[in-house]
């Protein structure tokens, strides 16, 4: 029996298991490796019983022999037609059944909301897509050839399935409706905002007291109040966050990112969330030792004078999203 519920900040510690887990076997079998900083951002700032910005955190808990988190996903409700976006899915490693059986679910989920939206996701992997497709109850949805890519658009219809709580038992959830991006987290002053986009480009905290005419003591006032308004524990994850609010935008590719290696790209977006770097080596199975050289080399491969400045030129380079 599987239990469905709302993942929110206590949750965390569980989710950031689930995500070490995954990585780990994307990099041994040289998977597409995402450490999963949206999902991340999204259950910090849940709390029981609410929706902000749209977006619901599931998670899928096997309920024997003992409680144990095995998938994660987002669920978000369009604002300009009647569907529901599957996003920023997980499921443990070895876990078979758990795609499909979440698919299954988040279609009689969608079935009983108003309207009854039909379902959709996006897969960054052909042959993930080609697996949904085979077992979860996926349709591809054939796009334009200008929009076309890496990303391969799927869709289901929602559809109330009456024997899936012999398998599934669906704790209480909050409606999920529509609503904005800003919802999502409070909005920060464009003062915190500029002093974000100055340590994106490099600029040590002294620096950025000089370009902006402030004390050092000011600048560091301003950005320990963003980080409070965010919830993120590091400038590092500030800067991230700003690019994740379309507060700061990425700049032009450059292609560096080809010689950036599956778990420098992870040991990427875990210090984008403001991990430290013991507490990556321990998510990917590696010693402190090789985290901080795979850190280096990005620094150098990117053009990076600052971890701040890693973060932007990350997100610059599409390794980040």
């Amino acid at each position: 029996m599987f239990v469905m519920r709302q993942l929110t900040a206590p949750d965390i510690s569980a989710v950031d298991a689930l995500i070490a887990e995954r990585v780990r076997y994307q990099l041994k079998h040289a998977r597409q490796v995402c450490a999963g900083p949206r999902l991340r951002r999204i259950v910090v700032t849940s709390q029981r019983g609410f929706v902000r910005g749209g977006r619901l955190a599931i998670g899928m808990w096997r309920a024997a022999p003992a409680p144990r988190l095995v998938g994660a996903f987002t669920l978000r409700c369009a604002s300009t037609a009647p569907e529901m976006i599957l996003e920023n899915a997980f499921t443990a490693p070895g876990e078979r059944d758990v795609a499909r059986l979440a698919s299954m679910w988040a279609s009689d989920f969608a079935a009983r909301q108003p309207g009854r939206p039909r379902i959709r996701c996006v897969s960054w992997s052909a042959a993930v897509a080609a697996r949904q497709v085979q077992v979860g109850g996926w349709t591809e949805v054939p796009q334009p050839a200008h929009q076309r890519g890496s990303a391969v658009l799927l869709e289901q219809r929602s559809t109330i399935m009456a024997l899936l709580n012999q398998w599934i038992r669906t704790e209480r959830l909050p409606s999920l409706a529509p609503q904005s991006e800003s919802e999502l987290r409070p909005a920060l002053h464009p003062r915190q905002v500029t002093i974000g986009r100055l340590y994106a480009e490099g600029l040590s905290t002294a620096a950025v007291a000089a370009r902006l005419y402030l004390s050092v003591d000011t600048v560091k006032s301003h950005t320990a109040s963003a980080r409070g308004l965010t919830g993120v524990r590091s400038t590092t994850a500030l800067v991230h966050d700003l690019y994740l609010q379309g507060a700061l935008r990425r700049g032009t590719a450059s292609g560096v990112s080809a010689v950036v290696s599956p778990r420098q790209r992870a040991v990427l977006g875990f210090t984008a969330f403001g991990d430290p770097q013991a507490a990556i080596g321990n998510a990917l199975g590696v010693s402190l030792e090789v985290v901080k050289a795979d850190v280096s080399a990005l620094r150098s491969a990117l053009g990076a004078t600052s971890s701040s400045h890693l973060i932007a030129r990350g997100w610059d380079e599409r390794l980040l999203w």
